[in-house]
Protein backbone atom coordinates (compact mmCIF):
# COMPACT_ATOMS: atom_id res chain seq x y z
CA UNK A 1 0.00 0.00 0.00
CA UNK A 2 2.91 2.40 0.62
CA UNK A 3 3.89 2.14 -3.04
CA UNK A 4 0.43 3.21 -4.25
CA UNK A 5 -0.12 6.69 -5.67
CA UNK A 6 -3.00 7.49 -3.30
CA UNK A 7 -1.47 9.85 -0.72
CA UNK A 8 -4.37 9.59 1.73
CA UNK A 9 -4.08 5.80 1.68
CA UNK A 10 -0.36 6.06 2.44
CA UNK A 11 -0.94 8.49 5.29
CA UNK A 12 -3.67 6.28 6.75
CA UNK A 13 -1.50 3.16 6.57
CA UNK A 14 1.42 5.00 8.20
CA UNK A 15 -0.83 6.40 10.93
CA UNK A 16 -2.25 2.93 11.63
CA UNK A 17 1.20 1.35 11.80
CA UNK A 18 2.44 4.13 14.09
CA UNK A 19 -0.53 3.68 16.43
CA UNK A 20 0.08 -0.06 16.60
CA UNK A 21 3.79 0.37 17.34
CA UNK A 22 3.06 2.85 20.13
CA UNK A 23 0.97 0.38 22.11
CA UNK A 24 2.58 -1.11 25.26
CA UNK A 25 4.35 -4.38 24.59
CA UNK A 26 4.23 -3.90 20.82
CA UNK A 27 7.70 -5.37 20.22
CA UNK A 28 6.16 -8.14 18.14
CA UNK A 29 4.51 -5.59 15.87
CA UNK A 30 7.88 -4.01 15.11
CA UNK A 31 9.32 -7.43 14.28
CA UNK A 32 6.40 -8.12 11.94
CA UNK A 33 6.67 -4.84 10.01
CA UNK A 34 10.44 -4.82 9.41
CA UNK A 35 9.78 -5.35 5.64
CA UNK A 36 7.90 -2.02 5.69
CA UNK A 37 11.11 -0.12 6.55
CA UNK A 38 12.35 0.16 2.97
CA UNK A 39 9.13 1.43 1.31
CA UNK A 40 8.53 3.76 4.27
CA UNK A 41 12.06 5.15 3.97
CA UNK A 42 11.45 5.83 0.27
CA UNK A 43 8.74 8.30 1.34
CA UNK A 44 11.26 10.48 3.23
CA UNK A 45 11.57 13.09 0.49
CA UNK A 46 10.16 16.52 -0.28
CA UNK A 47 7.83 15.49 -3.10
CA UNK A 48 5.06 15.20 -0.47
CA UNK A 49 6.22 16.48 2.89
CA UNK A 50 3.04 15.55 4.73
CA UNK A 51 3.36 11.93 3.71
CA UNK A 52 7.05 12.19 4.65
CA UNK A 53 6.04 13.54 8.08
CA UNK A 54 3.76 10.54 8.61
CA UNK A 55 6.60 8.19 7.64
CA UNK A 56 8.94 9.97 10.04
CA UNK A 57 6.38 9.50 12.78
CA UNK A 58 6.45 5.74 12.16
CA UNK A 59 10.25 5.57 12.27
CA UNK A 60 10.37 7.61 15.47
CA UNK A 61 7.78 5.35 17.11
CA UNK A 62 9.66 2.21 16.08
CA UNK A 63 12.99 3.51 17.37
CA UNK A 64 11.35 4.36 20.69
CA UNK A 65 9.72 0.94 21.11
CA UNK A 66 11.97 -0.65 23.73
CA UNK A 67 10.16 -4.00 23.66
CA UNK A 68 11.38 -4.76 20.13
CA UNK A 69 14.71 -6.40 19.33
CA UNK A 70 17.82 -4.30 18.58
CA UNK A 71 18.00 -5.98 15.17
CA UNK A 72 14.49 -4.83 14.23
CA UNK A 73 15.12 -1.26 15.40
CA UNK A 74 18.47 -1.35 13.62
CA UNK A 75 16.80 -2.26 10.34
CA UNK A 76 14.52 0.77 10.59
CA UNK A 77 17.42 3.05 11.62
CA UNK A 78 19.56 1.84 8.73
CA UNK A 79 16.73 2.51 6.27
CA UNK A 80 15.88 5.95 7.66
CA UNK A 81 19.30 7.56 8.20
CA UNK A 82 20.46 8.12 4.58
CA UNK A 83 17.05 9.44 3.58
CA UNK A 84 16.87 11.74 6.59
CA UNK A 85 20.27 13.23 5.76
CA UNK A 86 19.05 13.90 2.22
CA UNK A 87 15.74 15.34 3.37
CA UNK A 88 17.38 17.87 5.69
CA UNK A 89 18.94 19.43 2.57
CA UNK A 90 15.52 20.39 1.18
CA UNK A 91 14.78 24.15 1.13
CA UNK A 92 11.08 23.26 1.29
CA UNK A 93 11.36 21.75 4.77
CA UNK A 94 9.65 23.75 7.52
CA UNK A 95 6.81 23.62 10.04
CA UNK A 96 5.41 20.23 11.10
CA UNK A 97 7.58 18.13 8.72
CA UNK A 98 10.72 19.82 10.09
CA UNK A 99 9.61 19.13 13.66
CA UNK A 100 9.04 15.47 12.75
CA UNK A 101 12.53 15.31 11.27
CA UNK A 102 13.99 16.77 14.48
CA UNK A 103 12.16 14.08 16.47
CA UNK A 104 13.49 11.41 14.11
CA UNK A 105 17.11 12.54 14.51
CA UNK A 106 16.69 12.61 18.30
CA UNK A 107 15.29 9.07 18.19
CA UNK A 108 18.12 7.92 15.90
CA UNK A 109 20.69 9.28 18.35
CA UNK A 110 19.19 7.10 21.10
CA UNK A 111 18.64 3.98 19.01
CA UNK A 112 22.13 2.48 19.52
CA UNK A 113 22.09 1.30 15.90
CA UNK A 114 25.29 1.38 13.85
CA UNK A 115 26.14 4.88 12.61
CA UNK A 116 23.45 6.62 14.63
CA UNK A 117 25.39 7.67 17.70
CA UNK A 118 25.86 11.26 18.78
CA UNK A 119 29.17 11.84 17.01
CA UNK A 120 28.31 10.31 13.59
CA UNK A 121 25.00 12.17 13.48
CA UNK A 122 26.49 15.53 14.45
CA UNK A 123 29.35 15.09 11.96
CA UNK A 124 26.92 14.13 9.20
CA UNK A 125 24.61 17.05 9.90
CA UNK A 126 27.29 19.73 10.36
CA UNK A 127 28.89 18.52 7.14
CA UNK A 128 25.55 19.13 5.40
CA UNK A 129 25.43 22.66 6.80
CA UNK A 130 28.90 23.51 5.50
CA UNK A 131 28.00 22.26 2.02
CA UNK A 132 24.64 24.07 1.86
CA UNK A 133 25.76 27.60 2.74
CA UNK A 134 23.74 29.19 -0.09
CA UNK A 135 20.36 28.33 1.50
CA UNK A 136 19.38 29.90 4.81
CA UNK A 137 16.40 27.56 5.17
CA UNK A 138 18.63 24.49 4.81
CA UNK A 139 21.09 25.91 7.35
CA UNK A 140 18.28 26.56 9.82
CA UNK A 141 16.89 23.04 9.29
CA UNK A 142 20.29 21.47 9.85
CA UNK A 143 20.86 23.59 12.95
CA UNK A 144 17.51 22.53 14.42
CA UNK A 145 18.26 18.86 13.79
CA UNK A 146 21.73 19.20 15.36
CA UNK A 147 20.07 20.85 18.35
CA UNK A 148 17.56 17.99 18.62
CA UNK A 149 20.38 15.42 18.73
CA UNK A 150 22.26 17.43 21.36
CA UNK A 151 19.12 17.87 23.47
CA UNK A 152 18.53 14.11 23.39
CA UNK A 153 22.12 13.48 24.48
CA UNK A 154 22.52 16.42 26.87
CA UNK A 155 25.54 17.76 24.98
CA UNK A 156 24.42 21.17 23.69
CA UNK A 157 27.01 23.17 25.64
CA UNK A 158 29.82 20.76 24.68
CA UNK A 159 29.03 21.05 20.98
CA UNK A 160 28.64 24.83 21.21
CA UNK A 161 32.13 25.10 22.74
CA UNK A 162 33.52 22.88 19.96
CA UNK A 163 31.81 24.91 17.21
CA UNK A 164 33.05 28.15 18.76
CA UNK A 165 36.59 26.80 18.78
CA UNK A 166 36.21 25.81 15.13
CA UNK A 167 35.04 29.32 14.25
CA UNK A 168 38.30 30.70 15.60
CA UNK A 169 40.51 28.52 13.42
CA UNK A 170 42.13 29.99 10.35
CA UNK A 171 41.60 27.75 7.37
CA UNK A 172 42.10 27.94 3.64
CA UNK A 173 40.03 30.46 1.73
CA UNK A 174 38.11 27.86 -0.24
CA UNK A 175 34.98 26.81 1.65
CA UNK A 176 35.89 28.84 4.73
CA UNK A 177 32.79 31.05 4.48
CA UNK A 178 30.51 28.02 4.12
CA UNK A 179 32.09 26.39 7.16
CA UNK A 180 31.64 29.55 9.23
CA UNK A 181 27.99 29.93 8.20
CA UNK A 182 27.26 26.28 8.96
CA UNK A 183 28.74 26.57 12.44
CA UNK A 184 26.97 29.87 13.15
CA UNK A 185 23.54 28.52 12.24
CA UNK A 186 24.15 25.43 14.39
CA UNK A 187 25.15 27.68 17.31
CA UNK A 188 21.99 29.70 16.75
CA UNK A 189 19.67 26.72 17.08
CA UNK A 190 21.62 25.19 19.96
CA UNK A 191 21.23 28.42 21.92
CA UNK A 192 17.56 28.75 21.02
CA UNK A 193 16.76 25.57 22.95
CA UNK A 194 19.59 25.33 25.51
CA UNK A 195 21.28 27.60 28.02
CA UNK A 196 24.70 28.42 26.54
CA UNK A 197 25.61 31.05 29.12
CA UNK A 198 28.27 28.68 30.48
CA UNK A 199 30.19 28.64 27.17
CA UNK A 200 33.08 31.12 27.62
CA UNK A 201 33.43 33.82 24.97
CA UNK A 202 30.34 32.83 23.01
CA UNK A 203 29.19 36.40 22.31
CA UNK A 204 32.67 37.64 21.36
CA UNK A 205 33.33 34.62 19.16
CA UNK A 206 30.15 35.32 17.20
CA UNK A 207 30.66 39.09 17.16
CA UNK A 208 34.04 38.68 15.44
CA UNK A 209 32.15 37.56 12.34
CA UNK A 210 30.20 40.82 12.16
CA UNK A 211 33.35 42.19 10.51
CA UNK A 212 33.41 39.53 7.78
CA UNK A 213 33.59 40.87 4.20
CA UNK A 214 30.99 38.25 3.22
CA UNK A 215 27.39 39.39 3.69
CA UNK A 216 26.16 35.85 4.28
CA UNK A 217 28.58 35.35 7.16
CA UNK A 218 27.58 38.67 8.75
CA UNK A 219 23.90 37.78 8.47
CA UNK A 220 24.59 34.34 9.96
CA UNK A 221 26.50 35.90 12.87
CA UNK A 222 23.68 38.35 13.55
CA UNK A 223 21.14 35.52 13.50
CA UNK A 224 23.35 33.35 15.72
CA UNK A 225 23.91 36.04 18.33
CA UNK A 226 20.19 36.67 18.69
CA UNK A 227 19.04 33.05 18.63
CA UNK A 228 21.81 31.84 20.94
CA UNK A 229 20.54 34.27 23.59
CA UNK A 230 17.09 32.68 23.75
CA UNK A 231 18.17 29.87 26.07
CA UNK A 232 19.03 32.39 28.82
CA UNK A 233 17.78 35.90 28.04
CA UNK A 234 18.65 37.37 31.47
CA UNK A 235 22.30 36.46 30.85
CA UNK A 236 22.59 37.43 27.19
CA UNK A 237 20.28 40.41 26.69
CA UNK A 238 22.48 42.82 28.72
CA UNK A 239 25.45 41.69 26.61
CA UNK A 240 23.56 42.48 23.42
CA UNK A 241 22.52 45.90 24.70
CA UNK A 242 26.06 46.66 25.85
CA UNK A 243 27.46 46.06 22.37
CA UNK A 244 24.82 48.32 20.81
CA UNK A 245 26.79 51.34 22.00
CA UNK A 246 28.61 51.29 18.65
CA UNK A 247 27.14 52.73 15.51
CA UNK A 248 26.66 52.13 11.81
CA UNK A 249 26.60 48.62 10.42
CA UNK A 250 27.41 47.01 13.78
CA UNK A 251 24.35 48.58 15.40
CA UNK A 252 22.15 47.48 12.50
CA UNK A 253 23.36 43.87 12.80
CA UNK A 254 22.83 43.95 16.56
CA UNK A 255 19.29 45.22 16.06
CA UNK A 256 18.69 42.22 13.83
CA UNK A 257 20.09 40.02 16.63
CA UNK A 258 17.68 41.55 19.14
CA UNK A 259 14.84 40.96 16.67
CA UNK A 260 15.70 37.24 16.63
Amino acid sequence: FLRKADRELKRSILALATSMVQQPGAGGVVEAIVPVSAPAAALLNDSDLYVAAAAMGLFTAVLGQGDSSPAARGAFAEAALPQALRLVQSPLLQGAPLRKLQELFAALSQSQADGTGYEPLVEGLTGQAERQAESKQVLVSVGKCVSAVCQAQGKAADLAASLLKGLGRKGGKQGREGQAMGKLYCLAELGASSDLSGVPGLDLGILEHFASPVEGVKAAASYALGRSALGNLPAFLPVLLKHMGGGGKLKYLLLLSVKE
